[in-house]
Parts: structure tokens; C-alpha cells; sequence
């Protein structure tokens, strides 16, 4: 069995035992074979990704050891002559895992590196695998945006505001120009905030550091676009209204009139 935990860490563990990226190829080869789907793979394909400035002989040479390291390791491979797979039933990534636990979307969203993919991996052995490495990290989080957008969905149908908070958070994390995430952000930070905060309360989230950033901007200057055809300006307009209409606390005379 191969488990790549690729949501906050960067760890594969074969038969047990874990490769990091400090493996470089081996990190490399079975992050590309895990995240295959069970398609296989063409040997020239892995010496282009991994070798692309080594001579054929090197290469291939060079993947034959990796490949005898694997299964040494208890990897379970299927090889051919041209080609190489890990049946789908061998793998489990953690962001598939994720992507069909709907409860484990919710819990993640109130981690804030918990969705990160491989966070802080940069191979530099091969451009053409660091290539990879990008396309395939814009695929996972798109994959990932696609699960949090959904639970979005079902928060804020069922009104939990303080849910659709954090999904939104997150996906804005891994997209920050996504008009859903941003509009479902907006309406329920008004809807969560505006009946709790008492006016002198309201005076004080500008001057107050733990005041939420993306609450401070809604409430004292909500942005200004059109969303599916509703204006966050209208949308907030009751909430932005009483902020903006406070003013400076009035002064208090003390002066004892003569």
C-alpha cells in the first residue's frame, strides 16, 4: 500500500515506511505513480520528467535502481517492458480521502495550513518535474476549491454562518479571486456579525487587533461589484449603514456650568 499525505505535509509511506522529499527521486517517482489514478505510465515519459538532461543509458539506468529501491521498500508495482502502474486500489491519497467526507471539508476549513499541497515543495533537480509539480498542485486545489465551494452550498442553506465563515476563508486561501467564496463570505459575516455587535462594540473593531481582517473590510468598506447580479453594497448595506453612520463618540462635558 502507497499513502501520500500531500495536505499539509509531505510524506508517502510505502509498506510502512515513510519517504520524504529529501528522497528526492524516490519522493518523486511515487508521487507521480500515486497520482496516476492506476494509469500506467510510460518509462520514457518518467526519464523526460526525471532525467531530462541525462543520456538514455543514465536514465534508464537511474530508474532502474529506483524502481529496485521501491520494491525493496514494498511498493506494490506493476511493471512491463514500456510502462509502469500502481493498481488504484493500492493508493490512497489523502486529498481523495478528503474530497468525499464532507465533515472532514468542514473540519479542515478551521486549520488554516491544513489544505495546503505539498506546502514548501520545490524540487530543483528537474525543471520538467517541477513543471509537473505545479500543474499537479493547481489540479489538487482545484479539486479541493470544487469541495469547499459545494459544503458552501449546503452551510448556507442549512443558515450555519459561522461555517460558511471558515469554508469561505479557505477556499479564498487557495483562490482568492473567487467571486462564490468571497460573495458566501461576505453575506454571512454580515449576517453572523451584525445582530451580536452593539454599537460601541462596532466603534471599537478598527482600533481592536483581534477584529477578523475580511470583517473590518465588510463592515467599513464593503468592495464594490456585482456578484450573480447582487451588489455586495446593497447586500451589506444595513451593516455597513450603522458603522458608517456612527461617527466619533460624543464628548462628555464635565465643565460645571456657572
Amino acid at each position: 500500500m502507497i499513502r501520500l499525505r500531500a495536505l499539509g505535509q509531505c510524506l508517502i509511506e510505502v509498506g510502512g515506511h515513510p519517504v520524504t522529499p529529501e528522497s528526492d527521486v524516490l519522493f518523486a517517482l511515487l508521487l507521480i505513480l500515486s497520482s496516476s489514478g492506476g494509469q500506467t505510465i510510460a518509462r520514457s515519459d518518467l526519464l523526460d520528467l526525471l532525467w531530462p538532461e541525462s543520456t538514455s543509458t543514465n536514465a534508464r539506468h537511474r530508474l532502474r535502481q529506483a524502481l529496485y529501491q521501491l520494491k525493496k521498500l514494498g511498493a506494490p508495482l506493476d511493471r512491463a517492458d514500456s510502462v509502469i502502474a500502481v493498481r488504484e486500489a493500492e493508493v490512497e491519497c489523502d486529498y481523495v480521502t478528503y474530497s468525499r467526507n464532507r465533515q472532514a471539508v468542514v473540519r479542515s476549513a478551521y486549520e488554516a495550513t491544513r489544505l495546503d499541497y505539498l506546502p514548501h515543495y520545490a524540487p530543483t533537480f528537474s525543471p520538467r518535474f517541477a513543471r509537473w509539480v505545479e500543474a499537479e498542485r493547481e489540479r489538487v486545489c482545484g479539486t479541493l476549491r470544487g469541495c469547499l465551494l459545494a459544503a458552501i452550498v449546503e452551510a448556507r442553506t442549512a443558515g450555519d454562518h459561522e461555517d460558511v465563515i471558515a469554508l469561505a476563508r479557505a477556499c479564498l486561501r487557495l483562490d482568492p479571486l473567487s467571486g462564490e467564496a468571497t460573495f458566501a463570505l461576505a453575506e454571512s459575516l454580515a449576517d453572523f456579525w451584525s445582530p451580536r455587535l452593539s454599537q460601541a462594540r462596532l466603534r471599537a473593531l478598527p482600533a481592536n487587533p483581534a477584529t477578523p481582517p475580511d470583517l473590518l473590510l465588510v463592515i467599513s468598506d464593503p468592495p464594490d461589484f456585482t456578484v450573480r447580479g447582487s451588489s455586495f453594497r446593497d447586500l451589506l448595506a444595513p451593516a455597513y449603514a450603522q458603522f458608517a453612520g456612527l461617527g466619533p463618540e460624543p464628548e462628555t462635558n464635565h465643565a460645571t456650568e456657572k
